[in-house]
């Protein structure tokens, strides 16, 4: 309800949540959903109540599955909130979470990556867990990981870590692996209004402006398709702003 606008964020969902609760409601019921729901409609005072009542900081296994989905959606206040709470961060989550320092920790001298870079969930991968397939969508090579990463890093704004990715020579036109849809970060990023009304668009929409732009300064090409074909114009122009749509065009998308 927070998603759609119903319920006004910062009203009474944290309430609700807390009365459930105290009612007996399990926060951790059918594998952790509430949370997952919570984290991807950016409903972080639900969180924060889901939290407070004893749900599981990194989902029920401890597979970051909350995590996940914070840096997916490019929720930065909601995955603050899990990383004051505790929640692990491999490689790909820490560049999310904006932690520079913890990217670096897990770089070996030679550029390899040291065990654990990738071990946490994927997003979208609730639904596979409790149908048995696990919460692994890609393989975890080097690639793989770095490529998600600055996705992760890129949806949550991080800037100084997706420069510091940048140099450890991923590709910024490639696909982003193991996620729903098969696309360059160029075109996730430029859709915009998926998120739902939990964080006001005067807040949202000149930050992901701001990460367009680095992306395509940074080399982003904006005519490259999608598995389907197609284009970052097209995201834009069914889910974002006239700002970003101008500033994909000035770069030459068609």
């Amino acid at each position: 309800m927070v998603y759609d606008g119903k319920i006004p964020a910062g009203t009474s969902e944290s309430a609700m949540a807390q009365a459930l609760i105290d009612a007996g409601a399990d926060p951790d019921f059918d594998m952790g959903h509430p949370m997952m729901a919570a984290v991807s409609y950016n409903a972080i005072n639900v969180v924060r109540a889901l939290l407070d009542g004893g749900a599981a900081v990194d989902g029920v296994d401890g597979d970051g599955l909350p995590m996940a989905y914070a840096v997916h959606f490019g929720h930065p206040h909601i995955i603050a909130l899990l990383v004051e709470r505790g929640a692990k961060l491999d490689l790909r989550f820490a560049a999310g979470a904006g932690d520079l320092q913890a990217i670096k920790r897990f770089i070996n001298p030679d550029g390899s990556l040291k065990p654990g870079a990738g071990d946490l969930a994927d997003p979208y991968t609730h639904k596979d867990k409790k149908r048995g397939k696990g919460v692994h969508r890609m393989e975890r090579t080097r690639e793989n990981i770095l490529l998600q990463a600055f996705y992760f890093a890129c949806q949550g704004a991080q800037y100084e870590c997706a420069e510091f990715l940048l140099e450890q020579g991923i590709d910024i036109n490639a696909y982003v692996p193991g996620l729903d849809s098969d696309a360059p970060t160029l075109h996730h990023c430029c859709w915009l209004n998926w998120h739902g009304k939990g964080e006001d668009s005067k807040v949202r929409a000149p930050r992901y402006l701001k990460t367009v732009r680095f992306l395509l300064e940074h080399g982003a090409h904006p005519n490259l398709p999608n598995k389907y074909g197609a284009r970052a114009l097209a995201y834009a122009n069914f889910r974002s702003t006239a700002e970003i749509r101008s500033l994909l065009k000035a770069y030459g998308a068609e």
